[in-house]
């Protein structure tokens, strides 16, 4: 919840300075035309490194990523400024004032290199979402409806079109859409486990490890669901993951949630309602809620949906003791949240370091009372306490990370602990866990 309050300050901010102006649709304008140049900048960037240094300075198995770490995040960022772009178009072509004015002439210089780096990214779940907001808009926004209507024969061509282009994301590739369908598959499953109450946000991971190990277990399976699973650091659907949280609640809540952000912002008659119908349906195959650029896009979007179309003092009072208990959980939170990120930059340096066992250990141990919940230091940490000969306290260490991965190398090294300590059997135990976590990898 920590990581939560600056952008719980970013909300209460904007909507308490939204309420103290007279023109409504400010904070929407200034929304769009920073998504547009923020849009144009990473696409300007993206297609001026890659001419310059080439497609090889990505990182494999990446091509186009912009300054995100993954093409995915990136890919979704390029199609909400894309349909708010088309939006604009449509909507304020005719308009003379001066902020449409610039909406408009900033929408035409976007559309052109956001839609050639948006192919470049390969972002399937982009596509989708993107694709689906611009039919929806043409309907809704322009007379292709009835264009269409006398011109059946080009309705049933389009639809042709979209199923082809739908087997062809799918072919394209395969093996990670058919992963895909398998984690989702995979999640249902642990919230069927944990119905009612979840398993809270820390376990999340756990309990699809836990689902999916039960699901190989219990029956063989076909070669292809082997052979995709994994074990995944995001849950690729953000409702599922609030389910696997909270239970059959939270599930229906984050639904519930996304479609009243989208609801609001048509009943406004905004161009960001596109943005947020796109940001909900990618919120259904990949993880926008674990890219620090989308919460900060969630968090504007959601301003601009709560905020009454009428001002009214006791809103301005609302919102002013909202962002001052914000401001004040902040401050006081700060300090913890400081010492957190410095024990993460001392632990990251260390990676770098060619420092022994006993050194790294010692050099890592004060820092668990701050990356406790980091389960990629509990295992370096677990593995350098392994290497020392301190099985026990090792198996601790790890213990705590697999309640936060489902990431079979802990219970791996769990396994060779109980080796160490003579104790067979529950090596056997723990070696059988990890292959059933993904018994595809050898």
């Amino acid at each position: 919840m920590v990581t939560l309050l600056p952008y719980a300050v970013l909300l209460t901010g904007l909507l308490l300075v939204a309420n103290l102006f007279k023109k409504n649709d400010w904070l929407e304008r200034s929304v769009c035309i920073g998504l547009l140049g923020w849009t144009l900048l990473e696409s300007v960037w993206t297609i001026v490194q890659t001419l310059r240094d080439g497609v090889g300075t990505y990182r494999y198995p990446y091509i186009i990523s912009g300054s995100f770490f993954s093409p995915a995040p990136f890919g979704a960022l390029l199609a909400i400024g894309l349909v708010v772009a088309v939006a604009s178009l449509v909507r304020f072509r005719k308009e003379k004032a001066l902020p449409s004015k610039i909406q408009y002439y900033l929408s035409i210089v976007t559309i052109l290199p956001a839609a050639i780096v948006l192919v470049a990214s390969r972002s399937r779940s982009a596509w989708v979402g993107l694709l689906v907001a611009l039919v929806l808009l043409l309907l809704r926004e322009t007379r292709c409806k009835e264009w269409l209507r006398q011109r059946r024969a080009v309705a049933v061509a389009a639809v042709l079109i979209l199923y082809v282009a739908c087997a062809v994301m799918f072919r394209m590739k395969q093996d990670s859409a058919i992963g895909r369908f398998h984690l989702w598959h995979m999640e249902c499953r642990a919230i069927v486990a944990h119905p009612w109450t979840g398993v809270g946000f820390d376990h999340v991971l756990k309990a699809y490890g836990d689902a999916q190990a039960a699901y190989f277990q219990q029956a063989e399976r076909p070669e292809v669901f082997v052979r995709v699973a994994d074990s995944p650091v995001y849950v690729f659907n953000e409702y599922l993951r609030f389910g696997m949280a909270w239970g059959l609640g939270g599930l229906l809540l984050s639904i519930a949630a996304a479609a009243w952000v989208v609801w609001r912002l048509f009943l406004k008659r905004s161009v960001l309602a596109y943005a947020a119908l796109v940001y909900a349906l990618f919120a259904f195959a990949s993880f926008p809620l674990s890219v620090v650029q989308l919460k900060l896009l969630g968090t504007l979007l959601l301003a601009v949906a709560l905020l009454p179309e009428r001002r009214a003092r006791w809103f301005t009072a609302l919102w002013g003791l909202a962002f001052c208990a914000c401001v004040i959980a902040a401050v006081r939170a700060y300090p913890e949240e400081k010492a957190r990120h410095e024990a993460e930059r001392i632990w990251r340096s260390s990676l770098l370091m060619e420092l022994d066992a006993e050194s790294a250990s010692t050099r890592l141990a004060p820092l668990y009372a701050y990356l406790k919940d980091n389960s990629r230091y509990l295992y370096q940490y677990g593995c350098l306490l392994h290497e020392t000969g301190d099985y026990q306290e090792s198996n601790r260490i790890l213990e705590q990370g697999a309640e936060r991965s489902c990431d079979p190398a802990f219970h791996t090294m769990m396994a060779k602990n109980y080796l160490a300590l003579g104790d067979p059997e529950a090596a056997e135990k723990e070696y059988r866990q990890a292959h059933w976590l993904v018994p595809g990898r050898q």
